[in-house]
């Protein structure tokens, strides 16, 4: 990871003595374009977008010894681990990385999460699995929003999520 540059291009050095600058190493979500084509129009277009990260470097402002800032957190990114900056300095040793920021982040199996259907009243799924869940979501929602009298609902809905519970639901409105 080239930590000279952040990811606009500005370099990361430390101009003067008795300064440091932190660096954050960020990971954020990233669509990879792949195979070009020609659409109706003669334009090139990417078939695939593959779901995928890059890596991203951010700078905080050059402070004294100690007391340097680091760099502020990113609503869409996770800091993998901030990095210490010294005036001439020409590599990057273990203790200049500090990981007590890390933000943490979870890889979990799509058959890891569970539907349960048994209590549901308005939505129905035709399997229980995640994705019939989704789709019942959007089909009830949208029937919702369409102001139809659904099982004696009125047009206003909330969709709530509890994650602590695992669980969707569809509430009647006020």
């Amino acid at each position: 990871m080239d930590c000279a540059v952040d990811l606009v291009g500005i370099p990361t050095d430390v101009a003067t003595v008795g300064n440091e600058r932190w660096l954050g190493i960020f990971l954020r979500f990233k669509r990879q374009l792949s195979e070009p084509r020609t659409d109706g129009n003669s334009q090139q277009v990417f078939f695939r977008r593959d779901e995928s990260f890059e890596l991203v470097v951010r700078q905080a402002p050059e402070g004294a010894i100690g007391v340097a800032p680091k760099p502020a957190l990113q609503a869409d990114e996770l800091l993998l681990c901030d990095v210490r900056r010294r005036p001439g300095q020409t590599q990057i040793l273990v203790a200049d990385l500090d990981t007590s920021r890390r933000q943490a982040f979870i890889f979990a199996q799509g058959t890891s999460v569970a539907v349960t259907t048994g209590t549901w009243s308005i939505l129905q799924p035709l399997a229980a699995t995640v994705q019939a869940a989704f789709d019942e979501v959007v089909a009830t929602g949208v029937a919702i929003t369409r102001g139809l009298q659904t099982e004696g609902w009125g047009a206003t809905a909330f969709l709530l999520t509890d994650p602590s519970r695992n669980e969707i639901r569809i509430e009647q409105g006020e």
